[in-house]
C-alpha cells in the first residue's frame, strides 16, 4: 500500500513537472513573439480612430485604468504597471501615463528592451496615420515565469491528488484482500500439515503462488517421508547387529569354560563392528544429503585413488583379494573431494566385499571426450539387469550378495555422483564373470 501511493505521488511530481514545462516552452514562445503585448497596442491604438485629441487622451486614460487594473487582479502578472505614450502625427505628446516615462530603447522600438527604475521593460510600438502609440511591457523573468506556472499548475494537481489517491489506495487495500485470506489459512496451519493450500476463488493472479507453494509442500512431503522411511530403515537395520551385541555378551558373561568364551568375544566383536559400520554409512549418507556444496579443489585423483587402495588393503587381504589401479602417472582435476573420496571409498569397499573369495578389484581413471572416468572393476556373481537400478536405494541387498554389506554403499555413491554432476552406471566386465561401475562427469577446463 505504501509503495503505491508513495509511486502514484512520484506519477504526480513528473507530470506536475512536465506540464509546468510545457507550460513554460508556450509562455517562452509567446514572449519571443510578443504577440499578446502586440494586441494589446493593436487594440488601443484601433479605439482611438474617430477621436480628437482631449477625446483620446481620455479613453487612453481610460484604456491605461482598466489594463493595469486587471493586471494587479491576476495572479501570474509580472512585477510593475503597462506604460503608455500616445503622440499625435506632429509628434505631440497627448497622453502619457503617471510616474514617469523610460527612455526610448535604441534602435528599432518594435523589438527592443530598456530599463527604468529596477524594472526591464519590453517596448511595443504601432502607429497609424494619426497616432503614434508606444506601450512599455515589464518584463518577467524566467525564474518568476517558472514559479508562477509551477505553483498554478500545482494547485490543480493538489485538489485533484485525493481524488486519485483514495479510490487507488483502495483498490490496492481491496486487491490484497485475498493475499491476506492466504496468509490467514498459512498461520492457522499446523507444523505437520502438508497438504495442498486452496487457491482462492476468482483470484487467478494467486494461482502461480499457491501452485509453487503447492510444490514446495509436495517436496517437503516427499523429503519427510523420505526421511521417516530412513529412520525407520536404520532402526530396523541397526536391531539385528544389536541384538547380536547383547545375545553375546550375554553368552560372554555366562561362558564355562575359555572356548566358549573365545567364541562368544569373536561374535561379540564382529557384531560391534558391524553396527559400526552402519552407523559410519549412515552418518556418510545424511552428510551428503544434508551438507552445503562445497567449491571445487584442485587434486590428483590418482593419488587420491593410491590412498583408498592403501587404506583398503587390510580388507582386501582379509579375503585374499587384489587390488590393482590403472591411470596416468598424474590426473589433477577440480572437483568436490570429499564426495568424490565418499564414492571412491564405498565402490572399492562394495567390490572387495562381494568379488570373489581371492578375486581381484581393479580402478581405472582416464579421460576421454572431455569427460573423466572412473571405472572399479570385479569379478563376483555380477547384479542381475533387473537389480540393477534398484542397488542403488537404501537398504536393498542383491539377491545374488546374500547379506554382506550394509545396503548403503551404493546409495552413498549415487548421492556423491550427484554432487560431483556424475552419471553412475552398471556394465558387466568384459572378457569374464564380474561387475562394473563407472562414474562418469566433465572434465574441468
Amino acid at each position: 500500500m505504501r509503495r503505491t501511493v508513495l509511486a502514484l505521488l512520484a506519477a504526480l511530481l513528473l507530470v506536475w513537472v512536465v506540464l509546468s514545462l510545457k507550460d513554460f516552452w508556450t509562455f517562452k514562445q509567446d514572449v519571443r513573439d510578443r504577440e499578446s503585448f502586440g494586441k494589446i497596442a493593436r487594440a488601443t491604438l484601433n479605439a482611438l480612430q474617430g477621436l480628437d485629441e482631449p477625446q483620446a487622451r481620455v479613453a487612453l486614460l481610460a484604456a491605461d485604468r482598466q489594463y493595469n487594473e486587471l493586471r494587479r487582479n491576476a495572479e501570474n502578472a509580472a512585477p510593475g504597471a503597462l506604460l503608455f505614450q500616445l503622440r499625435s502625427a506632429q509628434g505631440r505628446v497627448v497622453y502619457e501615463s503617471e510616474g514617469g516615462m523610460p527612455p526610448d530603447a535604441a534602435g528599432d522600438s518594435r523589438s527592443g528592451e530598456t530599463e527604468h527604475r529596477g524594472i526591464r521593460y519590453w517596448v511595443m510600438e504601432q502607429e497609424d496615420a494619426r497616432w503614434r502609440l508606444v506601450v512599455w511591457v515589464p518584463v518577467m523573468s524566467d525564474a518568476t515565469a517558472m514559479a508562477l506556472i509551477g505553483r498554478d499548475i500545482l494547485g490543480y494537481l493538489l485538489l485533484a491528488l485525493p481524488f486519485v489517491v483514495l479510490p487507488m489506495a483502495l483498490a490496492v487495500w481491496l486487491g490484497l484482500r485475498p493475499l491476506r485470506s492466504l496468509t490467514r489459512q498459512i498461520a492457522r496451519r499446523p507444523p505437520d500439515d502438508l497438504t495442498p493450500l486452496q487457491e482462492p476463488t476468482g483470484y487467478v493472479e494467486l494461482a502461480p503462488l499457491v501452485e509453487a507453494a503447492n510444490v514446495l509442500l509436495e517436496r517437503s512431503r516427499h523429503q519427510r517421508e523420505l526421511e521417516q522411511s530412513f529412520v525407520q530403515d536404520a532402526a530396523h537395520e541397526l536391531k539385528t547387529p544389536l541384538a547380536v551385541v547383547a545375545a553375546q555378551a550375554h553368552v560372554l558373561a555366562h561362558a564355562r569354560d575359555e572356548a566358549q568364551r573365545q567364541v562368544a568375544q569373536q561374535a561379540l566383536e564382529q557384531g560391534v563392528q558391524r553396527a559400526s559400520h552402519q552407523v559410519n554409512q549412515l552418518l556418510m549418507l545424511a552428510a551428503l544429503e544434508h551438507a552445503t556444496l562445497k567449491p571445487p579443489q584442485a587434486v590428483d585423483l590418482v593419488e587420491m585413488a593410491r590412498e583408498t587402495l592403501i587404506e583398503l588393503e587390510p580388507l582386501a587381504s582379509g579375503r585374499g583379494s587384489t587390488l590393482a589401479l590403472q591411470s596416468p602417472d598424474q590426473m589433477v582435476e577440480s572437483v568436490d573431494t570429499e564426495a568424490l573420496r565418499l564414492a571412491l571409498v564405498n565402490l572399492v569397499r562394495n567390490a572387495i566385499q562381494h568379488g570373489a573369495d581371492a578375486g581381484s578389484v581393479e580402478v581405472s581413471l582416464k579421460r576421454q571426450g572431455g569427460r573423466v572416468n572412473l571405472e572399479v572393476a570385479d569379478d563376483g556373481p555380477g547384479i542381475p539387469a533387473h537389480e540393477r537400478l534398484l542397488v542403488f536405494d537404501r537398504f536393498y541387498r542383491s539377491g545374488s550378495s546374500g547379506s554382506k554389506g550394509s545396503g548403503l554403499g551404493l546409495a552413498i555413491v549415487q548421492r556423491a555422483a550427484q554432487r560431483l554432476n556424475a552419471q553412475v552406471s552398471i556394465a558387466d566386465r568384459p572378457g569374464g564373470q564380474g561387475t562394473v561401475f563407472m562414474v562418469t562427469w566433465p572434465a574441468a577446463a
